[in-house]
């Protein structure tokens, strides 16, 4: 991307992002590409460069094969599904756990001359052993140096000149170490609060003259801020590790690369003082630097004539340059968030630096902890702890809206589908559109089944499905009321034997020959007994109840009269002895009698009675006695029956009070219009949304038109029929919606930028992309909107081209900044309007919903 050498060559390297920008445009040379290899693939998991790696895998063309390269993936084979089915091709996974160069990790912190390198892991495995034995070391340094440094004697804590060693060695041995004087390195100040200038510059130069002379260098040490490299590559101003040849060859080599540059650029601040720094085989490499300032840095040290290099995480991500040794200053980084600890992937990536195959026979990497020495857990996570999964960072932007509404071959929402993201929810596709195919033709049996039905008897099918669809309302209603009810005050003292409710069931829950599932039956009942949870093994109460059943029961469902509703609802559990012997109530029913005594338990011990549910005659009328569950209550009406619960139950002149209830039940349906407990007069609520509620669903329930006069075997079938209708069209329009562009996580996202595109004129009402949209497309560096509306209003027109040059580079400036330049003249009015322009361009955003701050602009 900084530079352009040799573009007709038949191997090309260039970034992700070069790369994006051709296949929009759709440049002649990609035609001609055989192979693209992504090396570092786990920058996918980059939070903003991550979205241009999944581009440009989605948009390569089908004939270019790729190759994908990555030392920390451990969702590789989900990583490999999706790019194998988002080019439709086999992908193949190889790999080895095993390094060319096996890597020793130490931990660092001075100390004994001949015992300073602490070794905790080697091969990817963690030494307990080790680390224990250098815990015991650092605390017994921390002790002494906190001994030195309240006054009192401690032996070989100081080292003056040459003499002795102690837990501390001097920065001897080289060129260019501290000469004499007393050095006290122990770190006894937190890093936090920062050690002074000249304790930090004599720790490093310990520290590289230490393995300077084990014969450690070249060496590459990570610090995890550009502020931070600058400061120790620049304390080491007294440091000299190249020889007089390799002097010379750096000379020569900064001349010949400089050359490209003009004579004042030759003498630019950054660039003289890099040179110096060169010159004595230290190196700096970070982000801050001029490209060819970095490019001359790493090809200095590839050819080993830098030997000591501070740089940030970047250089192990993008060049290939290994090191006899890799050092940490940190295991903790600042991700544009907040500060945390490295993840394993990440000191992986860097480590594995340490090791020049076919040099080394061994990597070493060591943890300078001369103030923080790392926690067991913490070490044991990076070497031996698993990478970073692989996870989709893929956003829409707005230059990606726009180009690609500029092409044909592929939409936004196709590249929304094809993201890492959708992965999941795509790989399923293909079992949702063969359910899909299956439903739908069931639903169109149904229906067919439906309009047979309809044109045999057109008058009672209108009404049974108006009373169907009704009862269907009470049952949703109930969903969304049965809690406020069932635990107000008014309920708890409704609920006695002989109050009449409306109750829901299941049917059978299964499903017939045809596959189609059954209707349910709900029907008023007469309350016998209270259950509660305790007592009746269930979640919430239960309620045993007493319903007449007129034209006897079948197999499976319990036949209705005039007071039932086929509704689709919760089920109505029984109860039985044993937990496994539990029977359904209005459907899949045992068709055994149960005890009619229950075992003669009294009714007012609350016990459960055993053998339900029962199903019996009395005075000439069927009916069934069976335990319900909290969620099947669908109303608890105003109207209460004087009944002999305890006889019903308890066995001793069952029948003759069970037929008198039954006949009083009777009268009661023929007499009286049976309407649910008022929220306010009756159940005493107090919550103005829950009573809105409960009247809407009292409503409900008092306005149930008349059953139709259908058999009821006919109005279960019919019931059936019209849940399965129900059922299918809900799992139908379910699948739909799962399989279209609607159901794409960040859909609603991309129409919110439309709109903002619409609003700003980048896009006309058509979704074509304008002039100004053209404009937006071709800036790839910088906020696409705040550059296009700079340009568009004029801004650059009025000032010098150095001034719009540096207006624009506010665009990409990254740095933090103490206080605000100081601006005068032209300069500083165009700044000023360009400020309107991005905070108006946040507060539309923010105006269509796009979670952004509109400062954020600014």
């Amino acid at each position: 991307g900084d530079v352009s050498i040799k573009p007709e060559a038949a191997c090309l390297i260039m970034t992700t992002e070069i790369l994006r920008s051709m296949l929009y445009r759709g440049a002649d040379l990609i035609r001609d590409v055989e192979w693209v290899i992504f090396d570092e693939v786990h920058y996918v998991n980059d939070a903003e460069r991550g979205v241009v790696w999944e581009e440009v895998i989605i948009m390569l063309p089908a004939h270019v094969g790729l190759i994908l390269l990555s030392a920390t993936v451990p969702n590789v084979f989900e990583f490999a599904d999706w790019v194998g089915r988002t080019k439709r091709k086999k992908i193949f996974v190889t790999g080895t756990t095993k390094r060319p160069v096996p890597l020793e990790h130490c931990i660092y912190f001075g100390g004994d001359k001949e015992k300073d390198f602490y070794k905790v892991g080697e091969r990817e495995a963690f030494l307990p052993t080790g680390y224990k034995i250098a815990a015991d070391a650092y605390k017994k340094k921390q002790l002494g140096s906190k001994a030195t440094a309240s006054g009192a004697p401690a032996a070989n804590k100081q080292i003056t000149g040459r003499g002795g060693r102690s837990a501390v060695q001097p920065g001897r041995g080289g060129r260019a170490g501290g000469r004499g004087g007393t050095q006290n390195v122990s770190g006894g100040a937190p890093r936090t609060s920062g050690p002074s200038a000249g304790k930090d510059k004599n720790m490093w130069v310990e520290l590289i003259r230490n393995l300077e002379r084990r014969e450690l260098l070249p060496m590459v040490i990570f610090a995890f801020s550009k502020k931070r490299c600058d400061t120790l590559v620049d304390s080491l101003t007294s440091m000299d590790l190249t020889t007089s040849s390799e002097k010379h060859e750096i000379h020569i080599f900064c001349e010949r690369a400089l050359s490209r540059l003009s004579v004042a650029d030759r003498k630019l601040p950054q660039v003289l003082r890099i040179r110096e720094l060169l010159r004595r085989g230290l190196g700096v490499h970070h982000a801050g630097l001029l490209p060819i300032v970095k490019e001359i840095v790493e090809m200095l040290f590839c050819r080993g004539l830098l030997k000591v290099l501070y740089c940030t995480e970047t250089f192990a991500m993008g060049v290939n340059a290994p090191a006899r040794c890799v050092c940490f200053q940190s295991l903790r980084k600042h991700d544009g968030q907040d500060f945390r600890g490295l993840l394993s992937g990440e000191y992986t990536q860097m480590a594995g630096r340490a090791g020049r195959r076919g040099l080394d026979t061994v990597g070493t990497v060591i943890l300078a902890a001369w103030d923080n020495f790392p926690q067991e857990l913490e070490l044991r996570q990076l070497l031996s702890g698993q990478a970073t999964k692989l996870q989709s960072q893929f956003r829409l932007t707005y230059g990606m809206i726009l180009n690609l509404m500029r092409v044909e071959d592929l939409r936004v929402e196709d590249m929304l589908a094809r993201s890492f993201a959708e992965f999941h929810a795509q790989r399923s596709v293909g079992d949702r559109r063969g359910a899909l195919a299956i439903d739908a033709a069931a639903l169109r049996k149904v229906e067919h089944l439906i309009q047979i039905e309809a044109q045999m008897a057109p008058d009672e099918w209108l009404k049974a499905v108006q009373w169907d669809n009704h009862a269907r309302d009470i049952t949703t209603s109930a969903d969304i009321v049965r809690e406020a009810i069932m635990t107000s005050r008014g309920a708890q003292n409704a609920l006695a034997p002989g109050r009449i409710l409306l109750v829901a069931a299941e049917g059978e829950g299964g499903e017939n020959s045809d596959g189609l599932p059954k209707g349910g039956v709900a029907k008023h009942c007469v309350l016998l007994r209270v259950l509660n949870s305790s007592v009746a093994a269930t979640v919430g109460k239960s309620f045993v109840v007493l319903a007449p059943c007129p034209e006897g029961h079948v197999e499976g469902v319990v036949s209705s009269n005039d007071n039932e509703t086929e509704v689709a609802s919760p089920e109505m559990k029984p109860l039985s002895k044993n937990d496994d012997d539990d029977d359904d109530f209005f459907g899949g029913m045992s068709k055994k009698l149960g005890k009619r005594g229950g075992g003669g338990q009294s009714a007012s011990s609350n016990a459960t009675p055993e053998g339900l549910p029962w199903f019996q005659q009395a005075g000439g009328v069927d009916y069934v006695i069976a335990c319900v569950p909290e969620t099947a209550i669908l109303a608890i009406t105003t109207s209460r029956l004087t009944v002999e619960a305890d006889a019903i139950l308890d066995g001793n002149g069952a029948s003759a009070a069970t037929s008198r209830a039954l006949l009083a039940f009777e009268k009661l349906c023929n007499e009286e219009t049976l309407e649910a407990l008022h929220p306010l007069k009756d159940l005493k609520l107090q919550d103005i949304v829950a009573v809105e509620a409960c009247q809407h669903h009292a409503e409900l329930v008092k306005s149930l038109p008349a059953r139709p006069v259908a058999s009821a075997q006919k109005l279960r079938e019919w019931s059936a029929l019209l849940r399965a209708k129900h059922v299918l069209q809900s799992r139908v329009s379910d699948l739909e919606f799962g399989l279209s562009d609607a159901n794409l996580l960040q859909m609603p996202d991309f129409e919110a930028r439309v709109s903002v595109l619409q609003r700003m004129g980048y896009l006309d009402e058509n979704r074509t992309v304008t002039l100004k949209g053209r404009v937006a497309c071709e800036i790839a560096t910088g906020d696409e909107l705040v550059g296009t509306e700079i340009i568009f209003a004029g801004v650059l027109a009025d000032i010098p081209s150095e001034e719009a040059v540096a207006l624009l580079a506010a665009l990409v400036f990254q740095e933090k900044n103490a206080s605000p330049p100081s601006l005068e003249g032209s300069l500083k009015a165009a700044c000023e309007r360009a400020k309107e322009l991005a905070l108006a361009a946040g507060e539309i955003q923010m105006a269509h919903g796009i979670p952004i701050a509109a400062d954020e602009f600014v």
